[in-house]
């Protein structure tokens, strides 16, 4: 099944919790770049949502490889989900930006309360909920320097549901929406 997205950006970033993977999953051109993966070379592809935040082994390809699979998806794929995170993806930001590639940055309205809630409820371990939430606040510092669409998930919202609205209210609006 494909994902409707027409928009003229086709990276967005967004935190942990907010359905990226899900999507990833349901639909064929929707890509879920993990940072993990190229981040750590200890990391498991079959590993849990328990076993987030437990890698230590900085992979030597990094950021490297990470902003060439970047480079890659954005030839196969309409719309490609990947974590956002000052420390994992700056260097990703900063490439996009200078390479004058346009991208999105997704951001939950009481964003920290309701990424703990679910983070816990899916099995991420305190670790890895307290690593995200120490991070929260800088992230979204972060991301207000660089020129990207802002898409805002209401509360219960998911990308998904936060992505069609977005679509329908740019096509409505003739694609002057940003």
């Amino acid at each position: 099944m494909k994902f409707d997205w027409t928009q003229d950006f086709k990276v967005i970033f967004a935190m942990p919790a907010t359905g990226k993977s899900f999507m990833g999953q349901k639909y064929d051109n929707v890509l879920d770049l993990s940072t993990s993966r190229f981040h750590y070379s200890d990391y498991n592809e079959s590993d849990t949502e328990k076993e987030k935040g437990s890698y230590n082994v900085i992979n030597p390809d990094w950021p490297k490889n990470y902003i060439d699979a970047l480079d890659d998806a954005l030839q196969k794929y309409s719309l490609i989900l990947t974590p956002g995170s000052k420390g994992m993806d700056g260097n990703a930001l900063v490439h996009l930006t200078n390479s004058g590639i346009k991208f999105g940055i997704a951001v939950r309205e009481n964003g920290k309360e309701v990424f703990a809630a679910i983070a816990a409820s899916r099995g991420n371990d305190g670790d890895f909920i307290n690593w995200a939430l120490s991070d929260y606040d800088a992230y979204i510092d972060y991301m207000n320097r660089f020129d990207a669409v802002r898409i805002k998930l209401t509360p219960g919202e998911y990308l998904e549901q936060a992505l069609t609205r977005y679509e329908a209210a740019n096509k409505k609006s003739g694609g002057k929406k940003k």
